[in-house]
């Protein structure tokens, strides 16, 4: 009996490991159509091999009902060429509460899949900068700036719905207009994704005819301390909340952070 597909909310987190599809036994020449297949029926989190086990295709949806609608058109298997796979489900001993965020690259494309590439967009409310220095280490100058940013997002089809996000960061370098140029840089990727951690995108099921239809609504959620205006504010540091201390980086860090942004 198939499933049905129901409301549902997708935050700007990594989706629950109950949204995995695994499939045995994958063929080196079927793997890049094994994943435009699955991607057929929603956005991938992750398309990979296991590592442990590399013959074993790793599928995970950000949304529950791509998962349900996946199950329902491929049923237990399905061929590609001359190979046969079997859906394999995975079960959950017990029910984790899994928060961590994603990666800000992975939130515009979540944003973009279901709102749509040229439905929404950010800007800089303001960027400030809060002190900058100059210090002597071992003889060698150094430049220490720190600012902090707002940033806006708003949608076309939804003028209502507005969030913006706080991020404040902190860095020292060498070269004065690069310390200057990344500490703006990390600022406004912080406070991004600030902003995206107070999202979600609900799934509005609706059925018609026998026709069903979902329609994805951006809504704002309340998560941190609040400032004067009555708006969510948080200060990120290493993507953790921690409202005392902004990001300290170097120059030596700084490429490595950026992979994790």
């Amino acid at each position: 009996m198939q499933e049905s597909l129901q409301d549902e909310i997708i935050p700007f987190i990594v989706p629950p490991f109950a949204n995995s599809i695994f499939i045995e036994g994958v063929d080196e020449n079927d793997e890049n159509e094994m994943t435009l297949l699955f991607t057929k029926f929603g956005l991938l989190y992750k398309a990979n091999r296991l590592k442990d086990n590399p013959s074993t295709m790793h599928f995970i949806y950000y949304s529950h009902n791509a998962w349900v609608k996946c199950h329902n058109e491929l049923g237990n298997s399905f061929n590609i060429h001359s190979n046969r796979y079997e859906l394999k489900k995975f079960i959950p001993k017990k029910l984790t509460n899994n928060k961590s965020i994603l990666r800000l690259p992975q939130m515009y494309n979540l944003c973009n899949y279901y709102i749509g590439f040229n439905a929404w967009s950010t800007e800089i409310i303001s960027i400030t900068c809060d002190f900058k220095d100059e210090i002597q280490t071992n003889g060698i100058t150094k430049y220490v700036f720190q600012y902090t940013t707002i940033t806006q997002i708003n949608f076309i089809n939804f003028p209502n719905v507005i969030c913006r996000g706080y991020g404040r960061s902190k860095y020292t370098g060498k070269d004065y207009n690069r310390a200057d140029r990344t500490c703006k840089k990390f600022s406004v990727a912080c406070s991004r994704k600030d902003m995206f951690k107070k999202l979600v995108i609900c799934i509005l099921v609706t059925i018609k005819d026998g026709v069903c239809k979902q329609k994805a609504v951006p809504t704002t959620i309340e998560i941190g301390k609040q400032d004067e205006d009555g708006l969510n504010q948080l200060f990120i540091q290493n993507y953790e909340e921690d409202e005392e201390e902004p990001n300290e980086l170097n120059d030596q860090d700084f490429e490595e952070i950026l992979k994790l942004i």
